[in-house]
C-alpha cells in the first residue's frame, strides 16, 4: 500500500480560526493586539475569524513562535489519509 501525500487531508480545517481564537483568549489580548504580536493586521485576522480566509502555515508558525506554550491547543487536528 502507497500512501499520496498529496491526498492528506486535514479534516478540521474549520477549527483552526477557533483554535487560534483561544490562543489569543489565553493571552488574554484584543484582536487588534494579537494580530500586531503576531506580525499581521487587525483585517487580515478578522477575516480568518469571519471564514472568507484561511490561515496561512506563515501565521500558525508565527503564532507558534510568540506562543509556544499554546502549540497543542494550536495544531490539535486530524487528517484523513486515503491510501492509493
Amino acid at each position: 500500500m502507497q500512501i499520496d501525500p498529496i491526498k492528506v487531508i486535514n479534516t478540521n480545517n474549520k477549527g483552526m480560526k477557533d483554535r487560534i481564537k483561544k490562543v489569543m483568549e489565553s493571552q488574554h489580548m484584543s484582536q487588534q493586539t494579537f494580530a500586531h504580536s503576531i506580525g499581521m493586521s487587525p483585517a487580515s485576522l478578522s477575516s480568518i475569524f469571519n471564514g472568507r480566509t484561511k490561515p496561512t502555515l506563515n501565521i500558525v508558525e508565527a503564532i507558534k513562535d510568540k506562543n509556544p506554550e499554546n502549540i497543542n491547543r494550536l495544531v490539535n487536528f486530524s487528517v484523513k489519509v486515503i491510501c492509493i
